[in-house]
């Protein structure tokens, strides 16, 4: 079954499907970045959430109440469209992991493996919108939430870092065999 899935993904992993998959993450980042996040941002001096590598549920509280009701509005706008992000930059870098993998390496047991990483940020990137979604829906109720939002955003961040770094590794991989067989 993994290996059905793995050809169909192969199968979708074209360079053109990489285009647009970067093309739409980039659309929707240059929307995020220039028109919602600073207008969320005009409510408080604080950055939203999202850009924080972590935060506690004290910070969540202060910067919720400083946001006032326009500014709580304002990055619920944002919250609903950043839940659309994770799966645009999800998909990006799932077909760039299966397109360097597998120029990278012979079997594709490795590159089956590495899928999980894009998955698990799309995962924990998804659960940080929808806690912080939440938050602001049911502010100023006060739940679990606000202690566990500020470890899915350190989470997303780490596992993104991570996805980079195989990326990178994967690029040099791929690089070292195109050299090695041009070479026999």
């Amino acid at each position: 079954m993994i290996s059905n899935i793995y050809n169909k993904l192969l199968q979708l992993a074209t360079t053109a499907n990489i285009f647009y998959a970067i093309l739409a993450q980039t659309l929707l980042q240059i929307l995020l970045v220039l028109v919602l996040i600073p207008k969320a941002g005009l409510y408080s001096s604080e950055k939203i959430f999202d850009l924080r590598m972590y935060y506690t549920s004290g910070d969540i509280s202060k910067y919720l109440t400083e946001l006032g009701k326009a500014g709580r509005d304002a990055y619920l706008y944002n919250e609903i469209i950043d839940l659309i992000y994770p799966f645009a930059y999800a998909t990006a870098l799932l077909l760039l992991t299966i397109y360097l993998g597998q120029k990278a390496f012979k079997s594709p047991k490795p590159v089956i493996a590495a899928l999980f990483l894009p998955l698990l940020v799309f995962l924990t990137d998804y659960a940080e919108n929808s806690s912080i979604l939440s938050m602001i829906i049911l502010y100023p109720i006060e739940n679990f939430l606000y202690f566990s939002t500020g470890y899915l955003t350190l989470i997303k961040h780490i596992l993104l870092g991570a996805n980079i770094v195989l990326l990178t590794l994967f690029s040099l991989l791929a690089v070292k065999r195109q050299i090695f067989y041009s070479q026999k």
